[in-house]
């Protein structure tokens, strides 16, 4: 997909969004912190992205959005591992490839964290286009 898609996209002048990353990755597939640098290391390969979007919010509001659905939890969804995920996003979000990094707290209500993240992404657009 990077090869054949994201690359040429991205060297035509193209806006890309995706939605996940190789930081995903890291956080979640990893062992121990060396490991998730690591993997941040082994994805050299992945293109520089203006723009790392970091949705961020604390355990409690995360387990409240959680627990309203018809789903049971996941296997990443105790409080523990939420704690410990949120902590190494945050800690690796500056090794990622990235121009700017924008960390967007989404613990208000859904109309708000839609707003914050139009206005990072429209602010990037701008930027984009000059």
């Amino acid at each position: 997909v990077v090869e054949r898609t994201l690359r040429p996209s991205l060297d035509n002048g193209e806006v890309v969004i995706a939605v996940r990353s190789c930081m995903s990755t890291a956080v979640y597939q990893s062992r121990d912190r060396a490991d998730a640098y690591s993997t941040l290391a082994e994805h050299d390969w992945v293109p520089t992205c203006d723009l790392l979007v970091l949705l961020d919010t604390d355990v409690k509001t995360a387990l409240s959005r959680i627990s309203k659905r018809s789903e049971p939890l996941g296997d990443h969804e105790t409080a523990e591992q939420l704690a410990a995920h949120r902590e190494l996003y945050l800690e690796l979000a500056p090794f990622y490839p990235s121009r700017h990094s924008e960390l967007v707290d989404v613990s208000s209500s859904e109309k708000e964290v839609i707003e914050k993240v139009h206005s990072v992404l429209t602010r990037q657009l701008k930027l984009h286009n000059g």
